[in-house]
């Protein structure tokens, strides 16, 4: 699933977190200290970085487990939509028809209109 950083002074926590994590399914490397985990930061990718002392305890690996996967889900929703508007950007609508161009002559006026107006505003402003 992901790979998961987790930084923590505490040895027992941290074994008892990779282990929740790992059986969730997830790579969890493990570090007990800042400049460690920045070296492995900059040495390989992580899908995210927990830093326990962030967090309140006492832990509980089931709210923590949540919070991770809905953070995985919203990242890759994020991602996904980034790729999709980059993709969408580069096509152009394609039409034959009569009433599609009716309706994109349309869409022109609009946006002609809408450019328009959007200047003149801006030249009221200056006046002012």
């Amino acid at each position: 699933m992901a790979h998961l950083l987790i930084v923590d002074d505490d040895a027992s926590t941290l074994a008892s977190l990779a282990r929740a994590f790992r059986l969730a399914g997830h790579e969890a490397t493990v570090c007990d200290n800042a400049a460690r985990a920045l070296e492995l930061l900059k040495s390989q990718p992580f899908d995210m970085l927990g830093a326990v002392d962030f967090l309140e305890k006492p832990l509980s690996t089931d709210k923590l487990l949540l919070t991770v996967a809905n953070v995985l889900k919203l990242k890759r929703l994020e991602d996904e939509n980034r790729e999709l508007r980059q993709r969408v950007g580069q096509y152009a609508i394609v039409y034959s028809g009569e009433a599609m161009r009716r309706v994109m002559a349309q869409v022109d006026a609009w946006r002609l209109a809408k450019r328009g107006s959007a200047s003149w505003a801006r030249r009221a402003r200056g006046r002012n």
